[in-house]
Formats: C-alpha cells, sequence, structure tokens
C-alpha cells in the first residue's frame, strides 16, 4: 500500500490543489522532461498521445509541433484556460484536443491511444490506482506509458505539502502500481543527483517557502530569479549541467524516478 503524507494534518492553511500555481519551469525540469522524451523516442509507437495533467502545455505544445495527435486532461481550470488560449492562438490546433477534469468526468474510449504522457502527476491525485487503470484501458495493446514522479519519502517537506502532494513513491510501490493493474515495466531508474538536489535545496526550494510565507497564488512573477527561470534560452543552456546526474544514476541518491510501462499485446 502506497505510503501516503501527512497532508491532511500539516500545513492545510497554506497547501495549495493540484494546478493552482504554475511551478518553476527551470532547468531542474527542463532537464526532467528531456531525459524522459529519450525514453519516449526510444519506446514510443504510433502517433497519438494523451497527456494526463498537461499544465501549461509545455508538452502538448512540444509533441503537436512533432506532428503527434495530442489529447490533454487537466485538473486546473485556471492552468486549463491558459492551456486552451495557448492552443487557440497555435499553427498547430488542429492535432490538439484539451479537456478539463479527469477520467471520472470526461469519457475517454478505450483502446484509443498509442502513448501515456504522465510527468509529475501521479502523486497529485487521490487515488493513483485509478488513474492507472485508466491507463491501461485507454491504451492500445502494446501502448506504453511514459512516468515520472517524486522519490522517496524520506525527501518529504513543506514544499511538497504546498504543492498539494500525497505521496513520494519508493521503488516497490511504483513498481507494484503499474504491475498489478497490467503492465510491463520496461525500463525504471532513479535520477537527479548530485546537482539536482543541491538546485532543489539552494534555489528551488527557497523560492517555493518564499512563496508559502507570503501566500502567493501564481499571476506571473515580477522577480528576477523568476524572469530568468522563465528564460527558455537560459534554461536551455543551465539544464546542461544536470547531464552530469545521469553518471550516478546507480547510486540511486537522486530525488526522482522515470518509468516506462507498457500495456502487453492481444493474446493469439
Amino acid at each position: 500500500m502506497t505510503k501516503t503524507s501527512p497532508r491532511s494534518r500539516t500545513l492545510k492553511s497554506v497547501a495549495m490543489d493540484w494546478g493552482e500555481d504554475s511551478g518553476i519551469y527551470g532547468p531542474r525540469d527542463y532537464f526532467r522532461n528531456n531525459i524522459l522524451l529519450k525514453e519516449f523516442h526510444r519506446y514510443a509507437r504510433g502517433k497519438t498521445i494523451l497527456d494526463y495533467g498537461c499544465g501549461v502545455g509545455n508538452m502538448l505544445m512540444y509533441f503537436a509541433c512533432a506532428g503527434y495527435t495530442v489529447t490533454g486532461i487537466e485538473y486546473s481550470k485556471a492552468a486549463f484556460e491558459y492551456v486552451k488560449k495557448r492552443v487557440a492562438d497555435s499553427s498547430w490546433r488542429r492535432r490538439v484536443q484539451t479537456y478539463c477534469g479527469t477520467f471520472e468526468t470526461i469519457p475517454i474510449p478505450s483502446r484509443s491511444y498509442d502513448t501515456v504522457w504522465c510527468g509529475e502527476v501521479l502523486e497529485h491525485v487521490p487515488d493513483d490506482t485509478v488513474v492507472v487503470k485508466n491507463f491501461h484501458r485507454i491504451l492500445k495493446p502494446g501502448g506504453r506509458c511514459f512516468i515520472s514522479v517524486p522519490k522517496g519519502m524520506n525527501f518529504w517537506s513543506d514544499v511538497d505539502e504546498y504543492n498539494g502532494h500525497y505521496r513520494r513513491y519508493s521503488e516497490e510501490q511504483l513498481t507494484s502500481l503499474f504491475e498489478r493493474n497490467g503492465f510491463v515495466i520496461e525500463r525504471m531508474y532513479v535520477w537527479g543527483f548530485p546537482f539536482t538536489r543541491a538546485w532543489d535545496r539552494m534555489v528551488y526550494y527557497p523560492l517555493f517557502r518564499k512563496k508559502m510565507r507570503q501566500k502567493i497564488i501564481y499571476q506571473g512573477s515580477s522577480q528576477v530569479l523568476s524572469r530568468i527561470l522563465h528564460n527558455r534560452h537560459l534554461v536551455q543552456l543551465a539544464s546542461k549541467v544536470f547531464e552530469f546526474d545521469q553518471l550516478w544514476n546507480w547510486t540511486k541518491l537522486g530525488k526522482g524516478f522515470i518509468l516506462v510501462a507498457r500495456k502487453p499485446e492481444r493474446k493469439p
């Protein structure tokens, strides 16, 4: 059974709901998406993608520009409205559909997607089993999930509370979650040591704790550092530093998991 957080007992007054804050999309996040994309390009088949918890639509944009047909589901109304406008203003809007809600409220047909993309989302949902069961249902046989989640309740902090997390995962919990719901694990590893952990300690966590103290709901930032963190070219350049972390994945000292899980083919 997944070990749940103390979220219901502490810091409830400052914890935000999923999607209420856009987060800090700095070099760490850019790097994490890139290493998950490497797995996508290695394993993915077909052209239809469901991005579950699409946030502000960064990956929707990437996949649509690359020629994929993409559906984005986002729980936050604020984030959904932002994504909807972003899609409407784009040249690739015909390849994208967006919905506000969850699997419980949106009727997604079974066996309709080649790929599920779910980056840093499962930790936000109260019942992750329901979500993974639906991943299996909506994937075509042979389809794959590309997943990233935070690792280890030993890393639990007030920032998890603020971000609306219900849990951080152990290796056993994450593999069990997918295997007991019909998936085969094709690849799984820990990422995020040593530079990612240093970034969290010196930049990421201090910024979030400032938001927590001020009870800020994200509406854009005038702070110099936040402006830098949202500059695409600077973020891409800074993310190169984190490439060094990939040499240390064997230590399992990182703070996140990358997972590729496959829905088996039909039986003959």
